[in-house]
């Protein structure tokens, strides 16, 4: 055996007695490795903080009578009882590049603006009694801001505007009057806002 070979050995058997050693004087330590305790570590108290989700819906149609404009109900449920709706923004952005594009949507308020036939400006049909509100639009706008006061869970507000759908540089310039349900898809109802009473 070469003087090499014999060094490595001796350095792998001085390297085993260390390692026993260690051990040994790990288990003196620590107690005996092979025994096993098991401590049970109270938990803090669990407090289940779900709330009751808020549900808002806006319902829209197409009433086919140009005069009369398109009707939306507002509703929503859920919240705690003191929940509010403060306001709610309808936008007709479909791909929200902010501007205006052919099979689009927009209110028609107004006579002279965009739009064809007859317009109809924002309108209240029917509310709950005590619901306070006001409205931000523009003839020819993609954006309905409704702020309200008073709207608890369970309450509704209908309401009228005239929607026409954006044509672009169709042959006739002349925009459709009626925008169908279908239509209205990808247009967004969002910047809901309540608060807790």
């Amino acid at each position: 055996m070469s003087l090499f070979m014999q060094k490595q050995a001796v350095e792998k058997v001085s390297s085993v007695k260390k390692n026993r050693k260690s051990r040994k004087r790990d288990r003196k330590a620590f107690g005996n490795p092979m025994q096993h305790v098991c401590r049970i570590e109270p938990l803090e108290k669990r407090e289940y903080l779900a709330a009751d989700p808020i549900s808002v819906g806006v319902v829209y149609t197409e009433q086919y009578q140009e005069d009369l404009g398109d009707r939306f109900y507002v509703a929503w449920v859920g919240g705690e009882e003191s929940t509010t709706l403060d306001s709610i923004t309808i936008n007709l952005d479909k791909n929200g590049n902010g501007q205006l594009d052919e099979g689009e949507a927009f209110f028609d308020v107004s006579q002279g603006g965009l739009g064809s036939y007859a317009s109809v400006p924002f309108t209240l049909v029917d509310k709950t009694s005590d619901i306070g509100y006001s409205y931000e639009v523009e003839d020819g706008g993609m954006i309905l801001k409704i702020s309200f006061t008073n709207f608890h869970a369970g309450d509704h507000f209908v309401f009228q505007i005239d929607l026409d759908e954006y044509q672009g540089n169709s042959s006739s310039g002349i925009d459709n009057s009626q925008v169908e349900g279908g239509e209205m898809g990808g247009s967004l109802v969002n910047e809901i806002g309540g608060s807790i009473v």
